[in-house]
């Protein structure tokens, strides 16, 4: 997995997605076709709070007040509190592979007997796993912190 820190400075006068620019460029040199970036709460609201220019108080991403679309650079992003605080990912789906299994029940009067009932149990086995880490890239944003 690749990371990348994209530094915010208290002034936000040099605020850029040049970070993320360069980081999903190494990606695609991997052959990662990212399709989603992963982001927290607190990730996603520095990057809404992107301006325009130094002296200009409209987004970046979105105008003014109008809630700005869940998108960075035509990619969906996906706000998740389960991310640690100004952090994200970028994720390439063919990256990541998952497998289900059947849905088994099995049923039981031995426990229940006394009492004339029947036990029932369910089990579903589910597994996913990076295949591809070189084609993944996690980011933190420094220095946003408000």
């Amino acid at each position: 997995m690749r990371d990348r820190h994209l530094k915010f400075h208290e002034d936000r006068d040099n605020l850029s997605l040049d970070g993320l620019v360069d980081l999903i460029a190494v990606l695609q040199t991997h052959l990662s076709t990212p399709s989603h970036i992963l982001i927290d709460p607190l990730g996603w609201s520095s990057f809404r709070k992107l301006k325009t220019g130094a002296t200009y108080n409209s987004s970046l991403l979105g105008a003014g007040t109008s809630d700005a679309v869940e998108r960075l650079l035509s990619l969906p992003v996906i706000v998740n509190v389960a991310l640690p605080a100004y952090s994200g990912l970028v994720i390439d789906r063919t990256a990541v592979v998952s497998a289900v299994g059947p849905v088994q029940i099995a049923t039981s009067s031995d426990v229940y007997f006394q009492n004339d009932e029947i036990g029932l149990r369910a089990t579903w086995r589910v597994g996913h796993a990076v295949v591809r880490p070189n084609r993944i890239g996690k980011f933190t944003i420094e220095g946003s912190g408000s």
